[in-house]
């Protein structure tokens, strides 16, 4: 009886995964040219990292379990809540601001459907430590910047709000802790479900009225977020919110991001306390990442109070969007096998083999044995080599090397003291 993976997870295949090292390369790339340097935590964290610091939504969506200690332990559902506990525990060692970026899987007990997976991919950043509209606008750029170096800039999109403006209404109506994370998860289903249903379950929270007030907000969508304001009078936290909401759409556009207001996104994490935003791309339904400002979390840790934000980018998904759109093009040949005329001549081969890779050469050859040139050449075809060279008796007692080129169909010989320099040259 076969074994098969779990429902959620994936095998990921070579060519997959060439697409997927390319794209998390490039975010790397965009991380580090800001100034970002990576750190790595454990993929199994206390549960109580998470328990009532993340929303509802999340704890009903981890894989936890109880160790051999007896201890509940949860394999990361995200990466925030660890570097934030991180931060909190060795804080007073580094210089303010922190600028840390991270790589790694993790794991969610959703039901699994198009892109969304109960083992997916992560790269992202925190800055800890700073609160300007600028350090806000930073993070929204690592996003913005990583969708335009994999060649879906042209058609990014990024969706920003800050949900300090609907917590302070809430706070003013005596809406806190779980009721008020209840409402947050209502508003996460606009776009989701129907608009009325959305409305049925805030008014359950807060009444009709306070619900159509809610509601209110999220018809002043688009590019002016002055235009919440008449909404907004009377709740003077929410004001403020929408002032430093209007400094960072302004940082924003002056880099030349794309940006759109979007009052109810609110993301589905409770820590969230000011700036949120989600990155999409035209044609693709779904965020390929998002992020927000925490200033709480460190301190819920036992660190000092200490601003942060932060984004994840979706990396699975950004690969998805790469492959759909085809902005990646063609993968062009590279490397060199050899081809053997007789298998006793394959020893002879992995020989010339070792050495070209030594050289710093992608090479190969065929171990199978009992395949003729022909069958050799078509494998090499079909799996992406740029240059054949046949191996026979006559060319090694004359020194030669019979070398094909199988983007030119060209094939010429080449003496074995200039092997090394044509390769080179062809492959440059």
């Amino acid at each position: 009886m076969p074994v098969r993976t779990l429902r959620g997870f994936r095998d990921l295949l070579p060519d997959y995964l060439e697409d997927f090292r390319w794209v998390e390369g490039r975010a790397r790339a965009v991380f580090e040219r800001a100034g970002y340097r990576e750190v790595l935590t454990p993929t199994v964290e206390p549960f109580e990292l998470y328990e009532e610091k993340e929303g509802e939504q999340i704890e009903e969506s981890m894989f936890v379990f109880e160790d051999k200690a007896g201890r509940r332990v949860a394999l990361r559902p995200e990466f925030t809540a660890s570097l934030a506990r991180l931060f909190a525990a060795m804080g007073g060692e580094f210089k303010l601001p922190v600028k840390w970026y991270y790589v790694g899987n993790v794991f969610r007990y959703d039901e699994p459907q198009r892109m969304r997976y109960r083992e997916f991919w992560q790269a992202g950043a925190e800055l800890i430590g700073a609160s300007t509209p600028e350090s806000d606008a930073e993070i929204m750029s690592l996003a913005w910047n990583t969708l335009r170096d994999v060649g879906l800039g042209e058609e990014a999109l990024i969706r920003l709000n800050n949900v300090g403006i609907v917590k302070s209404m809430l706070e003013a109506w005596g809406v806190s802790g779980e009721r008020q994370s209840r409402v947050l998860t209502w508003m996460d289903k606009l776009g989701k479900v129907e608009r009325s249903e959305v409305e049925a379950g805030l008014a359950e929270l807060l009444g009709g009225e306070r619900a159509s007030r809610l509601m209110s907000l999220a018809d002043v969508e688009g590019e002016d977020p002055s235009e919440l304001e008449p909404a907004l009078r009377g709740f003077e936290g929410s004001v403020e919110a929408l002032k430093n909401l209007e400094e960072v759409y302004d940082a924003a556009r002056a880099v030349g991001m794309r940006v759109r207001l979007t009052p109810f996104l609110v993301r589905g994490l409770a820590y969230y306390t000011g700036t949120v935003f989600e990155a999409f791309v035209e044609d693709i339904p779904y965020a390929l990442g998002g992020g927000g400002r925490y200033d709480e979390l460190i301190a819920e840790y036992g660190g000092p109070h200490t601003p942060a934000t932060g984004l994840s980018l979706g990396l699975d998904r950004i690969v998805d969007a790469v492959r759909e759109k085809g902005v990646r093009g063609e993968r062009g040949r590279s490397g060199v096998f050899v081809a053997v005329v007789s298998d006793d001549l394959r020893r002879r081969a992995f020989v010339l083999v070792e050495s070209l890779r030594a050289a710093g050469i992608r090479a190969d050859l065929d171990l199978r044995g009992g395949r003729s040139l022909s069958k050799q050449a078509e494998y090499a075809d079909r799996t992406g080599w740029r240059f054949v060279i046949f191996l026979g008796p006559k060319e090694v007692e004359r020194g030669v090397y019979v070398v094909k080129d199988l983007e030119s169909w060209e094939q010429v010989e080449v003496p074995e003291g200039q092997l090394l320099d044509f390769l080179r040259a062809g492959l440059d």
